[in-house]
């Protein structure tokens, strides 16, 4: 279980954005993190990916694949 302090504001914010999804505030912060973290691990995945392209940036197609 985490506990966190926002401003005011902010704290508000989040009230409002979780009443407009129809979540509890809990929920909506829950699911926030969730996909932070997944789009960062997306980007980690795609930097790597480039980084090994531009290291070698040999493509092949399905067929030569044999897909």
């Amino acid at each position: 279980m985490f506990s966190i302090a926002l401003d005011p504001v902010l704290e508000e914010q989040v009230k409002e954005a979780a009443k407009e999804k129809g979540m509890c505030v809990s929920e909506y912060v829950c699911r926030l993190i969730q996909e932070k973290m997944e789009d960062e691990y997306d980007l980690r995945v795609y930097e790597e990916a480039k980084r090994q392209y531009e290291a070698d940036p040999v493509t092949y197609t399905a067929k030569e694949l044999g897909l």
